[in-house]
């Protein structure tokens, strides 16, 4: 079912089949909503030239970014927040009252620089930034523990990634 505006964005989907023809009648369908963020809803990170992942960002502005928020058949809510280019800047997940975020950051060139995870997203503390150089102290660990981080040359080109729980892997081009 798609709405009546001129985006004639997806309102309800349902799977094909024969399980899903019984329940054309019941509420058994994907929905989808879409709005704008509300002030102090999505944490603004970014990337420094270091590569250091900045966390004292603040907010996003009311309205800044788009908000569209997917139930399943099984009523599991998931909201995913995109910026005015079209990039993923946060996905949530819902368990019940519990908010799962995984956060993606971007530099200045769309490069996606840091994927935080939730159990990253989690351990935000009153820290102003994460890197996974300089001195052993918990924003490093929370860096190499939980955020997917990724470099990248002036030519687009992959330089290196950090998978969680592994060390970092580095590319070379010829």
């Amino acid at each position: 079912e798609a709405g009546a505006s001129p985006p004639n964005r997806i309102l309800k989907a349902r799977t094909p089949g024969s399980t899903s023809a019984k329940a054309l009648s019941g509420t058994k369908a994907v929905q989808m909503t879409y709005a704008a963020n509300a002030a102090s809803e999505v944490r603004k990170l970014s990337v420094n030239s270091a590569g250091q992942l900045i966390l004292s960002g603040g907010y996003y502005g009311t309205g800044t970014l788009h908000k569209v928020t997917t139930t399943d058949e099984d009523n599991s809510v998931s909201i995913v927040w995109t910026d005015v280019l079209g990039r993923t800047v946060l996905s949530r997940q819902t368990n019940g009252s519990t908010n799962m975020d995984t956060y993606y950051v971007y530099d200045d060139a769309g490069h996606l620089c840091w994927v935080v995870t939730p159990e990253g997203a989690a351990a935000f503390g009153a820290s102003s930034f994460w890197s996974l150089s300089g001195t052993t102290d918990v924003n490093i660990s929370n860096a190499a523990k939980f955020c997917y981080i990724y470099t990248w040359d002036g030519h687009g080109r992959q330089l290196s990634r950090k998978i969680p729980g592994k060390a970092v892997e580095y590319f070379v081009y010829d």
